[in-house]
């Protein structure tokens, strides 16, 4: 290789590295997940469970059956609807 040609490749080599650069400082991308992201995930998921698990306590809940007789097939009474919303101290 020419001196010519390893002036070149190195000013490639920088050009990637800038475009890389960019596209990180980009909002939304970035192809290195931090251990935010992870916490967020794992919070929506844990959420996730915890309204499914309210749902399926719900289905043998008087006070919820009751909520549910104004046409809300989704109702919750006061309780399963704290523990859904993850304000249940328990």
């Amino acid at each position: 290789m020419t001196r010519r040609n390893d002036r070149r490749t190195l000013a490639s080599g920088e050009r990637v590295a800038a475009a890389a650069r960019r596209l990180r400082a980009r909002p939304g991308w970035n192809p290195r997940p931090s251990a935010a992201d992870a916490g967020q995930e794992l919070a929506v998921r844990l959420g996730e469970i915890r309204a499914a698990a309210a749902y399926e306590q719900s289905a043998d809940c008087p006070a919820c059956a009751e909520a549910r007789r104004d046409g809300d097939p989704d109702a919750l009474c006061a309780d399963h609807l704290a523990q859904a919303l993850g304000l249940d101290p328990r």
